[in-house]
């Protein structure tokens, strides 16, 4: 289940922003991004949360950097597609080359 959502810059609910799309919960950091309104019906979310699986900010600045450039990846990708995903799979844009 996700952590509930944040307002950027917001302290909520043991949220804290390290950068737009970095907020750490607890100890770990997550990578969260907006999926783009005219995406929503066909990913079914609204957003894309996931673990960095780091309690480094400096870790945690790169992999959201790299995990930011894979979601654009996939949002392209899933723009072009004629049928709903019915799977998302997050890292599958970040390991193709």
């Amino acid at each position: 289940m996700p952590p509930p959502s944040a307002t950027p810059g917001a302290h909520s609910e043991g949220l804290i922003a390290l950068a737009t799309n970095i907020l750490r919960r607890g100890a770990v950091y997550y990578f969260r991004c907006s999926v783009p309104a005219v995406l929503v019906a066909k990913m079914g979310c609204r957003e894309i949360w996931i673990s960095l699986r780091t309690k480094e900010p400096a870790a945690a600045r790169r992999l959201a950097a790299r995990m930011l450039t894979a979601a654009h990846e996939m949002f392209e990708k899933v723009a072009t597609m004629k049928a709903p995903v019915t799977r998302l799979d997050p890292f599958s844009c970040a390991h193709q080359k």
